[in-house]
């Protein structure tokens, strides 16, 4: 039986590879691929010997296993390293963090903000 598990969580690691090297990754990914994904480059971080933020990206990784949102200030510390990975390497910070944008909290949307006008701007 835990071979079986093993196997999945095997093949989907594969899936997701796949997925980012045959160049799929793209902005039609719903939120649960996002999350998937995400997950999959948390594990390749939590297996790296000399990290230091272990226990941090555990916590993270635990938030998107209970489907529940991350912060922007979390995500914007796991960025840098997303950065390195090939799908991302091309990308900006900014596109990064819209790709997953689903994940994140506390990212309003862009309003436009328009100063009232006064009757003193039209006066001669």
């Amino acid at each position: 039986m835990i071979t079986f598990k093993l196997y999945w969580i095997f093949l989907d690691s594969i899936i997701l590879i796949s997925l980012v090297d045959s160049g799929v990754f793209q902005m039609s990914h719903n939120t649960r691929s996002k999350r998937e994904l995400l997950i999959f480059y948390l594990d390749k971080y939590l297996q790296k010997k000399n990290l230091k933020m272990k226990d941090f990206i555990q916590n993270i990784r635990f938030k998107l296993l209970q489907r529940n949102k991350i912060s922007l200030r979390q995500f914007e510390s796991i960025l840098e390293f997303l950065k390195r990975e090939d799908a991302f390497k091309a990308a900006s910070d900014q596109k990064i963090i819209h790709y997953f944008r689903p994940l994140i909290t506390g990212i309003t949307k862009e309003t436009k903000t328009y100063e009232p006008a006064t009757i003193s701007e039209f006066q001669l």
